[in-house]
């Protein structure tokens, strides 16, 4: 899935084009965005567990909760904080 966002203010261009290069050929198409339902949180959350470098609590007890936040992972200016809690029954405060 490719995600784009283009944000400019000219009324007159509202066109975007995109070009792929592959060693095969490729169709896109734009998807509907009822089949992805909260797909910008999903990149970002991918990001946060693949990109960003992990906080853990474990000086707190918790080592089973870790925290990543980043604005510059995404290279497209979108910041997040992301908790992941895979205790049993705890609760972070923070």
């Amino acid at each position: 899935m490719l995600w784009i966002e283009a944000d400019w203010e000219f009324s007159e261009i509202n066109t975007v084009n995109v070009y792929t290069y592959m060693s095969s050929e490729i169709e896109m198409s734009i998807a509907d965005s009822n089949k992805f339902p909260n797909i910008l949180e999903r990149i970002l959350t991918s990001c946060a567990k693949k990109c960003a470098a992990k906080k853990s609590y474990e000086e707190k007890g918790e080592p089973n909760i870790w925290r990543s936040v980043s604005i510059n992972d995404t290279k497209a200016n979108y910041g997040y904080v992301y908790y992941q809690n895979e205790s049993q029954n705890s609760t972070l405060y923070e």
